[in-house]
């Protein structure tokens, strides 16, 4: 298992606007405290080599309960889908960015990894937070991403791993009906995304779409912008697919769960969650 840094933790909202493109200039190297070591892999991955996390461990001036998440987010890991598998995978660290604006930190960090996976010419990008636990072990080698990511239409914007308050479209049919064997669903709309894998078709569109939340705040359904105050960013990923025709897909059924713990997006504990029905009663969706 290798573990390499993405990008600069220290990233400010006014450098942001001056050039996006000079997050992604960075040098990159391992981190040494992790469980093993190793030296960062400069190839693309074909579903692939790599996973990228989003964690503020190592970012300054964050809740103390961040001090110790990646390197649980990889034990967890490991303890699901052992040793050999795990030291297959490359983790790539996307540092996560403190912002006092709810959203914002977390979409920024989205954009390191994604932009790094453009960068290596990534066939699909894996995007986890430090706090999603595996529920099986799908997911846990290369091979095994890439056979299960085969399955998916060709009409793909991205897939969710995992995520709350999904809305699946009445006229859904055919083997991606509700009551479908299939491991995909569409869906028409979803909140909270703790885990997401991106093809490499979405890839410029969903960074342009970031760079977009970022630069003018959050849209509403008209395509106007709406504020600068909070960023819920699967509205916008919505958005984007229809306007190029493409699809939302959860996994069926959801492979990741959320594990309680302090939420750096609302400041607070939060409990489990597992994407199920019983959990979006506790689970409140902010307006607009």
């Amino acid at each position: 298992m290798r573990i390499a840094l993405v990008g600069t933790a220290l990233v400010t909202y006014s450098f942001l606007r001056l050039t996006l493109e000079h997050l992604f200039l960075d040098l990159w190297g391992p981190r040494p405290h992790m469980m093993e070591q190793g030296t960062p892999v400069e190839a693309a991955s074909d579903g692939g080599d790599r996973v990228y996390v989003v964690s503020m461990q190592g970012t300054p001036g964050v809740h103390a309960s961040n001090q110790e998440r990646l390197d649980d987010f990889l034990a967890k890991w490991k303890e699901k889908c052992g040793l050999t598998a795990t030291k297959q995978t490359m983790f790539e660290h996307c540092p996560g960015i403190h912002d006092p604006r709810r959203g914002y930190g977390l979409t920024i960090s989205f954009l390191l990894c994604l932009q790094r996976a453009k960068d290596l010419g990534e066939k699909v990008a894996f995007v986890f937070e430090d706090d999603a636990r595996l529920l099986d072990v799908t997911l846990c080698d290369k091979n095994s991403r890439a056979e299960y990511l085969s399955g998916l239409p060709d009409n793909v914007f991205l897939t969710f791993l995992g995520g709350h308050r999904f809305k699946y479209p009445k006229n859904t049919t055919g083997s991606f009906s509700p009551l479908s064997p299939q491991p995909f669903r569409e869906t028409s709309r979803s909140f909270g995304t703790y885990g997401f894998a991106v093809p490499q078709h979405s890839l410029d569109i969903l960074i342009e779409t970031i760079k977009d939340d970022l630069l003018y705040g959050q849209r509403k359904k008209d395509d106007t912008h709406l504020n600068h105050k909070y960023l819920t960013v699967e509205k916008n990923w919505y958005l984007s697919a229809q306007r190029h025709n493409l699809k939302m897909y959860a996994a069926n059924p959801l492979l990741v769960w959320h594990q309680e713990g302090y939420s750096n997006t609302w400041k607070r504990n939060r409990t489990n969650y597992f994407g199920n029905e019983s959990d979006v009663r506790l689970h409140k969706q902010p307006k607009g």
